[in-house]
């Protein structure tokens, strides 16, 4: 788990993309450079990911999950489909458990980052983030969700269930969308 205190953060800015900077996909460590604060660069073992502003977010957030896979097309059509999941009736991807809710997007930067909100209404505060990379043979997609709460962190087996939710829902049902 890595925590993420927001009480400096000022107002989040948009910075270009550098893939070369970032060196989530080789370490596994998450990295949110693309919004990051100007008056602000983490230090080890954080990572800043200003999602809202700290006043309306709270003092602090937490990645309690993570996983990172390739998907088939690039990134501008795996943008497209998590923006909007219903936009292809015949390819239904977004199908939701009893106890979830449609996610509604709270901010994104075409083409690499969608942030969703909570799909599950018992931890209204847990956002997703999506992290879109060319992937290694520049033809499809290297994608990293994230599921972040303000902390306290749920208890872990609901964590367990969200991950694997996520995990089902984009690493599964979005990829078998596209044919694979």
């Amino acid at each position: 788990m890595y925590e993420v205190p927001l009480g400096a953060v000022s107002t989040p800015v948009s910075m270009p993309f550098d893939r070369s900077a970032d060196r989530s996909w080789r370490t596994g460590q998450p990295s949110c450079s693309a919004s990051l604060a100007v008056s602000e660069r983490p230090t080890k073992g954080q990572v800043h990911c200003p999602l809202a502003p700290a006043a309306a977010y709270g003092v602090r957030v937490l990645e309690v999950g993570t996983r990172r896979k390739s998907q088939p097309p690039p990134p501008h059509v795996v943008f497209e489909a998590l923006m909007q999941p219903d936009r292809d009736p015949d390819r239904r991807w977004l199908v939701l458990l009893s106890d979830e809710q449609r996610p509604e997007v709270l901010s994104a930067e075409e083409p690499h980052i969608v942030i969703w909100s909570s799909l599950w209404p018992r931890c209204p505060d847990a956002r997703v983030r999506f992290d879109l990379h060319d992937d290694a043979g520049g033809n499809g997609t290297d994608l990293r969700w994230t599921l972040l709460v303000e902390g306290p962190a749920p208890e872990p087996p609901l964590i367990g269930h969200m991950c694997k939710r996520l995990n089902v829902l984009i690493n599964a049902e979005l990829r078998y969308s596209f044919g694979s």
